[in-house]
C-alpha cells in the first residue's frame, strides 16, 4: 500500500508540474511566435495562443513513459501511442486545417493499438440489462469510438473553460468506480490526464490566457475513449459526455453534414455591444447547445459557462446512477 501512495503521488503530482510549467512558458513565447487566434466572445477580441494542448500531451507522454518503464504495462504503452498519434493529427489540423472527412478518417488510425494488442479490452458490451457479446463487430466500433470521442470533445470547446472543465468533470464517473472497486493500478494510470487537464483548466478558466487547439482537444477525446474502453466503462462514458455528443450531433444535422467551423458563413451565436452573448436569429446558422442555451435570451460568457458546467454535473450524476445500478 505504500508504495500504491507513492506511485498515486508520482501520477498525480508530475504531470501537474509539467503543464503548469510548460502551460505558462507557452503563454509567454507563443504570442512573440504570432501563434495566436482571436477570442471572437469579447468585445476588445483578444489575441490568445491556441497550442496549449502542447503542455498537455507532453505532460503525459513523459509521466506515462514513467509509469511504463515501471510497470512494463500494454495499457500504458497504448495510451502513450495513442497520444503522440492524436497530437501529432492535432498539430497539423492547427497549423493546416483538416478538411471535416478526412480528420475523423485520420483519427480512426489512432484506434489501431488498442486493436493491436488483442487482450487489453473485453468484448462484452457492458449494459444496464446485462452483457452482450459483440466479439465481431466490437474491434470496429473500437475504430469509430476513439474518432467519435476525439470530434465530439473538439466539438465541445465552445467558451472559455468549458473543454477543460467539462473533460475534467466527465472524468469523474471513471474515477469513482474506479476507486469503488479498488482498481488502483488503472486509477495511477488514469491520473496524469486528469491532472494535467486540471492544471491546463488553470490558464484556460474564464477569461481565458490560453486555447487549448485541436492539438488538446483532439488528443483528450481520443484518450477518453480509450480510458473508456481500457476500463470497460464504456456507457458510464457515453453518458458523462452526452451533453458534448447532443451537441455534436445538433451541428451536424443543422449543418447538413461534416463541416469544419470555419466553413460556416452564419455563427450560430452573435457578440452584443454590451459584450453578452446572443442565439443568432439567422435562419441558415446552425443549431449547436450553445445556441439552445441563449433562446431565452442573452447571456454572459461566464454565466454560460456556468450553466454548461451544471448540465455536465446533471449527465455526470446519471452515469454514477448507471454505475450503481449496474
Amino acid at each position: 500500500m505504500n508504495l500504491f501512495y507513492e506511485f498515486m503521488l508520482l501520477s498525480i503530482v508530475t504531470p501537474f508540474i509539467i503543464t503548469f510549467i510548460i502551460t505558462k512558458f507557452l503563454i509567454k513565447i507563443l504570442p512573440k511566435l504570432n501563434l495566436v487566434t482571436i477570442d471572437y466572445h469579447k468585445i476588445h477580441k483578444p489575441k490568445i495562443p491556441f497550442l496549449g494542448g502542447l503542455g498537455i500531451s507532453f505532460s503525459i507522454i513523459c509521466s506515462e513513459t514513467i509509469l511504463y518503464f515501471i510497470f512494463l504495462d500494454v495499457k500504458i504503452l497504448i495510451i502513450l501511442i495513442i497520444t503522440i498519434i492524436t497530437s501529432i493529427i492535432g498539430i497539423i489540423d492547427d497549423f493546416k486545417t483538416f478538411t471535416a472527412y478526412s480528420k475523423p478518417i485520420l483519427l480512426i488510425f489512432a484506434a489501431i493499438p488498442i486493436l493491436f494488442f488483442t487482450n487489453t479490452y473485453d468484448y462484452n458490451l457492458h449494459l444496464i440489462f446485462g452483457n452482450i457479446q459483440i466479439s465481431i463487430i466490437y474491434p470496429i466500433l473500437i475504430l469509430i469510438a476513439i474518432s467519435v470521442t476525439a470530434n465530439t470533445i473538439n466539438t465541445i470547446d465552445i467558451l472559455n473553460g468549458v473543454f477543460s472543465g467539462f473533460t475534467l468533470l466527465s472524468f469523474i464517473p471513471i474515477l469513482l468506480f474506479l476507486t469503488l472497486t479498488s482498481n488502483f493500478y488503472m486509477l495511477i494510470i488514469v491520473m496524469p490526464i486528469v491532472t494535467s487537464l486540471l492544471a491546463f483548466f488553470i490558464f484556460h478558466r474564464y477569461p481565458s490566457k490560453i486555447f487549448p487547439g485541436d492539438t488538446g482537444t483532439l488528443t483528450i477525446g481520443a484518450l477518453y475513449g480509450t480510458i473508456a474502453i481500457l476500463t470497460d466503462l464504456e456507457l458510464l462514458a457515453l453518458i458523462a459526455i452526452f451533453p458534448a455528443i447532443l451537441n455534436s450531433f445538433l451541428f451536424i444535422a443543422s449543418s447538413k453534414g461534416l463541416k469544419e467551423f470555419h466553413q460556416i458563413k452564419h455563427r450560430p451565436v452573435i457578440m452584443l455591444h454590451d459584450g453578452q452573448l446572443s442565439a443568432s436569429k439567422n435562419p441558415n446558422s446552425p443549431i449547436t447547445l450553445l445556441r439552445l442555451l441563449l433562446l431565452n435570451g442573452p447571456a454572459s460568457e461566464k454565466k454560460l459557462f456556468n450553466i454548461i458546467m451544471l448540465i455536465e454535473i446533471f449527465a455526470i450524476s446519471l452515469s454514477i446512477i448507471t454505475m450503481l445500478v449496474i
